[in-house]
């Protein structure tokens, strides 16, 4: 086609960056350039796009590097899109320095990545800056959270907040997600007076996410206080209730909040049977759990999926029907992980069933070979049933694989 201009080129590479697709996007780019044409910010921009989208490191310090050849990167559009971009695929380092040399005056001028080697470090940059640039400290204190650091991601909103810049909802969702991995007390308490004074726990999304970080924190009466108050409650926050509540080992309680949603005609989804189902598991109610799992199938029409089958057949393996486990697994539509194989032969080895064991470790070899954890299983397996002939070939086969 003729009149190739830099417009076309540039929407061709953001077509296939969309895409992730690198091959196509590095031949276009390279008859780009074949063809005289020149890139600018929104090339840039699109090939960001892709190394962000796949997390590649190594992708992006490439196009970093082309833009830095090209002379592009003192354009106001591209400057800030580096710092999150490394932020995202893990390299704060690199994030810390692009950060630097960010212009506070001028919010958005990248001024270079060459630079002195006495640089203060990312946080305390953020602080100062909180008060003229709000959306980066935002920014970051979701990759602080996503990474585990509350606390700084904590210290970082407390600065926002001291410059009247607000979190917004999705910033304070995932400061409640990772409280709830982590189980911070702090971060807890400061999550809830902000909900609290900011109105937020009028908002139900952030009501559900509270749920579930309290139950996390092990706060199940704090939980179920919420629960009880909230208005216009959804399927998700009954889910977080059982959920919880199976979390922490009020099996039968997780039950009766089940029981009452289905009282009050509301309709359970595939993650409300993975919680209930989950609860029997951890109860030892073989009988209910199976009782579920028809209702499941049968009344409400939901296809069983790997968490279903998987709490049925650990109940099973746990109650020592491992035959009737092994049936289950032949009914899955899908490649058993591991993690499925594993629980088996750990129930075989309980329970001294050697052959079902023999089974579910060849399954295991198959799937990791390089693993010792099943060798070990095994091999402790073929012990405890006096089958020592059985152990030497575990341990001849230990051998081959070091």
């Amino acid at each position: 086609m003729p009149d190739r201009d830099l417009t076309y080129w540039n929407v061709m590479l953001m077509g296939f960056a969309q895409l992730g697709l690198v091959d196509k996007t590095a031949i276009v780019l390279s008859q780009m350039r074949l063809d005289g044409i020149c890139p600018d910010s929104v090339t840039i921009m699109a090939l960001t796009q892709l190394g962000s989208s796949l997390e590649d490191l190594m992708l992006v310090n490439a196009i970093h590097c082309l833009e830095i050849q090209m002379g592009i990167e003192g354009d106001v559009s591209v400057a800030n899109t580096w710092v999150f971009v490394y932020a995202k695929c893990g390299d704060l380092g690199m994030a810390e320095m692009v950060f630097g040399w960010i212009d506070p005056g001028l919010r958005t001028m990248f001024l270079g990545i060459l630079c002195s080697q006495d640089m203060p470090i990312l946080k305390n940059q953020l602080r100062r800056l909180a008060c003229i640039n709000g959306w980066f400290v935002m920014e970051f204190g979701r990759t602080y959270a996503e990474k585990g650091d509350l606390d700084e991601a904590l210290a970082l909103f407390r600065s926002m907040e001291a410059a009247g810049q607000k979190p917004d909802i999705v910033t304070l969702l995932y400061m409640i997600s990772c409280c709830g991995q982590t189980g911070s007390l702090e971060v807890r308490r400061w999550i809830d007076n902000y909900a609290t004074s900011n109105g937020k726990k009028q908002n139900v999304t952030v009501c559900n996410a509270l749920i579930d970080m309290y139950a996390k924190c092990g706060n199940i009466r704090d939980a179920w206080e919420l629960f009880s108050t909230m208005q216009g409650k959804t399927v998700v926050s009954w889910t977080s209730m059982i959920s919880g509540y199976a979390l922490n080992g009020e099996f039968k309680e997780a039950l009766d909040i089940f029981c009452l949603m289905l009282e009050l005609g509301l309709k359970p989804n595939h993650i409300t049977f993975v919680a209930v189902l989950q609860a029997c598991t951890h109860a030892g109610w073989l009988e209910k759990a199976r009782e579920l799992f028809d209702m499941m199938t049968k009344v409400h029409k939901i296809n069983p999926g790997l968490g279903h089958y998987s709490c049925m057949t650990d109940l099973l393996g746990r109650m020592g029907k491992l035959k009737e486990a092994l049936e289950f697994f032949e009914k899955m539509p899908f490649k058993l992980d591991a993690g499925i194989w594993g629980a088996l032969l750990s129930a075989c080895k309980n329970y001294h069933n050697v052959e079902i064991g023999e089974y579910a470790t060849h399954r295991l070899f198959e799937l990791e070979p390089e693993a010792a954890a099943p060798y070990i299983e095994m091999a402790n397996l073929y012990a405890s049933a006096g089958r020592w002939d059985g152990v030497a070939r575990i341990r001849k086969l230990m051998k081959g694989i070091k």
